[in-house]
């Protein structure tokens, strides 16, 4: 019979190596993802009922603007990540 390699997956006998530089296409998605869902969280459209209300009971106005204030942290931090992906660019391009 041949025997089972099951151990040697969850046993290995070297950890991986990461790599701990950052890279543009990470950073990119990074960066969009955040912009993406910041922006998202800044408009009304998570609370708006159906008829185009909002319904103060569901959504009271201290979580309303905490949804908010956590959208402007998402789109800072998604612009610093873009900054991020400026500076990589610029390490990478050939000197003229």
């Amino acid at each position: 019979m041949v025997e089972s390699n099951i151990l040697s997956i969850f046993k290995t006998s070297q950890a991986p190596t990461l790599i701990e530089e950052d890279c543009i296409p990470c950073t990119s998605m990074q960066s969009a993802t955040a912009l993406g869902m910041g922006g998202y969280l800044l408009t009304d459209r998570i609370y708006t009922e159906a008829d185009g209300t909002i319904d103060g009971r569901k959504h009271p106005k201290w979580w309303r603007n905490s949804v908010k204030t956590s959208g402007v942290v998402l789109v800072m931090f998604g612009v610093q990540r873009l900054y991020r992906v400026y500076e990589i660019y610029q390490d990478q391009r050939p000197l003229q």
